[in-house]
C-alpha cells in the first residue's frame, strides 16, 4: 500500500515540474520575440533618421548649385533599397523664403525683411513595418523631418 501511494507521488510531482518547466519556456520564448521586434523597429528608424538627414543636405546642395533665374527645384524624390522588403521611399518638399530678387523664379514668399534666401526642407520617409505578418499590406510608417536653412 504505501508503495502505490509513493508512485502517484512521483507522477504528481513530474506533471508539476512539466508544467512548470514548460511555463518558464513560453516566458522565454514572449521575451524573445519582443526583443527581436524591438530590435527591428529600432534599426528602422534609425534607418529613417540617418536617410533623412542625407537627404535633407543633398536637398541643400541641390539648390545652392541651381541657378534661381532658370527656375527652381520644388520636390525631390527617391528610394533607399528597392526591391527589397525594407524598401524607404524618400520625398523632400521644398519652399522657399526671401525678398523678390534673391527668389527670382522661385515660387515662394517674399519677405522685403528678408537679407537672404530661406528655404524650408519637409523630409519624408516612409517604410513598411517588417514585423507585421501582412506582406505587401503592412502598415507605412512615416518619418517626418523640418529644417530651415539660409542659401
Amino acid at each position: 500500500m504505501m508503495q502505490q501511494r509513493r508512485r502517484g507521488f512521483s507522477i504528481l510531482t513530474a506533471l508539476f515540474i512539466i508544467i512548470l518547466m514548460s511555463s518558464v519556456g513560453a516566458l522565454i520564448a514572449n521575451l524573445s520575440t519582443k526583443s527581436t521586434t524591438s530590435a527591428v523597429n529600432q534599426y528602422q528608424k534609425v534607418q529613417a533618421v540617418l536617410l533623412a538627414k542625407s537627404y535633407t543636405e543633398y536637398a541643400i546642395m541641390v539648390i545652392t548649385s541651381q541657378d534661381r533665374t532658370t527656375g527652381c527645384i520644388q520636390t525631390l524624390n527617391g528610394t533607399y533599397n528597392a526591391g527589397g522588403d525594407n524598401t524607404f521611399t524618400v520625398t523632400v518638399d521644398i519652399k522657399y523664403l526671401g525678398n523678390a530678387t534673391d527668389l527670382g523664379l522661385c515660387p515662394g514668399t517674399t519677405a522685403a525683411t528678408l537679407d537672404t534666401l530661406n528655404v524650408t526642407l519637409d523630409t519624408y520617409i516612409r517604410y513598411k513595418d517588417l514585423n507585421t505578418l501582412l506582406g505587401n499590406n503592412a502598415p507605412l510608417i512615416t518619418y517626418h523631418r523640418r529644417t530651415l536653412q539660409k542659401i
